[in-house]
Order: C-alpha cells, then sequence, then structure tokens
C-alpha cells in the first residue's frame, strides 16, 4: 500500500490528491461525510454519478444511481471523490437548474487517479502472478476490471 497523507482541510486543495484517495478506499462514503458532502441515492437518468454544487449556498453533494452493487457504489463514489480533489467542481445548481460543466478531461483526470490510487502497482504485480485474464487481477484486487485497465494503460503509457 502506499503511504497515507493526512486529510487536507474541506476547502483547501490536497498536496497529495493520490495518497489522500488511497486512504479512502476502504470507505469513500465516510471520506465524504467527513468534507460535508452528502450522499444521496436516488434514480438517476443517463449518469450513475454525479458530484453538485449548489452555488447559491456553496454545499456539494454527491448523487449515485440507487441499488447499486457495493463494488459499483465504491468506484462511483471514489470516482466523485477524486473529482474533489483534484479541485473539479461537477455540475452546478443556480436558481433551479443543472448545468454541466464536467469536460471529459476532468473524467479522465478522475479516472487516473481511482486506478492509481486503489491499485498501487506491488499490489497489482502480485495480483498478476498467476492469474490467466484482467477478470482474475479485477477479483484478485477486490475491484472492477476498468480499474485494472486503466491502471495497466497508465503504467503503458510510462513505457
Amino acid at each position: 500500500m502506499t503511504a497515507t497523507a493526512p486529510p487536507s482541510p474541506p476547502n483547501e486543495p490536497p498536496t497529495d490528491p493520490e495518497s489522500e484517495l488511497a486512504a479512502c478506499v476502504a470507505d469513500p462514503e465516510a471520506a465524504l461525510k467527513q468534507r460535508g458532502i452528502q450522499v444521496e441515492r436516488r434514480w438517476t437518468r443517463n449518469t450513475l454519478a454525479m458530484l453538485v454544487t449548489n452555488e447559491e449556498t456553496g454545499e456539494q453533494t454527491v448523487f449515485i444511481v440507487e441499488n447499486a452493487s457495493a463494488l459499483l457504489e465504491r468506484f462511483l463514489l471514489l470516482h466523485e471523490l477524486a473529482h474533489i480533489l483534484l479541485g473539479h467542481r461537477g455540475c452546478s445548481f443556480y436558481r433551479g437548474f443543472l448545468f454541466r460543466p464536467s469536460s471529459s478531461k476532468e473524467e479522465h483526470q478522475a479516472d487516473q487517479l481511482v486506478a492509481a490510487a486503489a491499485i498501487p502497482v506491488s499490489d497489482l504485480l502480485k495480483a498478476t502472478e498467476g492469474a490467466r485474464s484482467l477478470d482474475d487481477v479485477a477479483r484478485t484486487l477486490g475491484v472492477p476490471r476498468y480499474w485494472v485497465k486503466k491502471r495497466l494503460k497508465m503504467l503503458d503509457d510510462l513505457l
């Protein structure tokens, strides 16, 4: 596991987002609540999760699809927490209207941060020993297959 940094104050960007997110992998909902961010489970259209900032009050809420599996829910919450740690604002709610300023670049950054924080290289190497597929590696690590693919892609890009 990677070394963990103490949590940053809620309104300040973290000095080490990867270490801070790694410390939250087991319980991202608690980390969100510690930052004063509410989590609401409900039916959503066209998205599994989103971070919404109320521009009038400054309050932030993470909405995630209800009835998600525990693994999917953990991924969704970590992804939204990654946005926060990276300083992304998410969607804005202002005077009854919802605006979606989030870009594909921000989505990519959040995905990369989650993959790096959730799968240290040493754990990935151990999980690949004797594995016959990406699904085997994901099961061994207890993470979605998507994270494994993203982490491998990040490492491949370094070569």
